[in-house]
């Protein structure tokens, strides 16, 4: 090929690549695609309200001595069951306490809150512990999927953490909003890809699985030996939408296998917030995964009916009135006055 023909060949060839990014740059400006933005409002409390003369933020205002018509519950759990930045009441053990306390002739219950945030399984013995020595009559133990951790690791979405590596400010990142989006993209290849094989590998590992085992055997010998009952509830992480392409469907299932293995009845909430979009479910959306207050109503409802069902608990505290809807003040079926439901037929 002659040099002059080959020369403009390749000039036109630069030229068009030129036009195309500069197309595509425009575009990654025009949608603003460089960038997920972060909400910048918040809706987390100011301040907190505890009873008074409470000594912990678990806001455990129960008398430390049983009264003999009181019926009382301990849940053992991480911070999933502390409830961080959520007011004391709006956490699932303290929903659980009120409906477990609305009808007029009824045994007092109990609902103590145990959580801690960062703990793992094997320290949630003391927990168990604890509440066996305050006289508990029934334990739920609440299981999340960083349960099996031997050293403690809170997740978060900031870039700079376990998962992700921070991303350095250049001249290059900052003026080209392309070469921006890549990266990010990249960036959240990589760190989704770290996230699901760090959860995984605590499941699969002799040494994490293990220790989840036998500490969930050793809870279970415990309860046993105080003739105190015990369930499980596993949550879902809310780091990925929880429809079909969730992706630890099998770390449910090895939870789940482990209490079964101790005869620990276990409820699986992953059902309850399916198809929900995460931004509804979680603190602070972009920031914190942690469940907020719809997540936490939506597990207590599911624990509540569940355990209904079980007989482990009695009839009587659970509400003998229950409304299908409440769009209006007045309880209406067909004109009538709704008819006082049974527990049982109650869903």
């Amino acid at each position: 090929m002659p040099i002059k023909p080959f020369l403009l060949s390749t000039v036109a060839l630069l030229i068009g690549i030129m036009i195309s990014l500069a197309v595509v740059e425009v575009g990654v400006r025009s949608f603003n695609l460089d960038e997920q933005k972060l909400p910048d409002w918040e809706d987390r409390p100011h301040k907190y309200f505890l009873h008074e003369g409470v000594h912990s933020l678990q806001d455990q205002h129960q008398a430390l001595l049983k009264s003999k018509d009181t019926l009382r519950i301990g849940v053992i759990g991480d911070s999933f069951t502390f409830g961080p930045y959520l007011q004391v009441d709006d956490t699932f053990p303290s929903r659980l306490e009120r409906w477990w306390n609305l009808n007029k002739e009824q045994q007092k219950v109990e609902v103590i809150n145990y959580g801690i945030t960062g703990l793992s399984t094997w320290q949630e013995i003391e927990l168990v512990k604890k509440a066996l020595s305050e006289d508990v009559d029934m334990l739920i133990l609440a299981v999340t999927l960083n349960d099996p951790e031997l050293v403690n690791y809170n997740p978060s979405d900031n870039k700079v953490n376990k998962f992700g590596q921070p991303i350095a400010d250049t001249w290059l990142r900052r003026e080209w909003k392309t070469w921006h989006l890549i990266q990010d993209r990249l960036e959240n290849y990589r760190s989704v890809s770290k996230y699901k094989n760090y959860f995984h590998d605590l499941w699969y590992n002799n040494d994490t699985y293990g220790r989840f085992q036998s500490s969930v055997k050793e809870i279970a010998e415990l309860s046993q030996q105080h003739q105190v009952p015990i369930v499980a509830v596993i949550f879902p992480t809310f780091g990925f939408l929880n429809d079909q392409s969730y992706p630890f469907f099998d770390l449910h299932s090895r939870a789940k296998e482990a209490m079964e293995a101790v005869a620990i009845k276990t409820l699986d909430l992953f059902k309850g917030y399916r198809h929900i979009p995460l931004d509804r479910l979680t603190v602070l959306p972009g920031r914190d995964r942690h469940p907020n207050e719809i997540a936490h109503r939506i597990a207590a409802e599911k624990i509540y009916n569940w355990l209904r069902h079980k007989n482990i608990l009695p009839k009587k505290i659970f509400a003998k009135t229950v409304s299908p809807n409440r769009t209006s003040p007045l309880f209406q079926t067909n004109r009538t006055r709704l008819k006082i439901a049974s527990a049982d037929a109650a869903t």
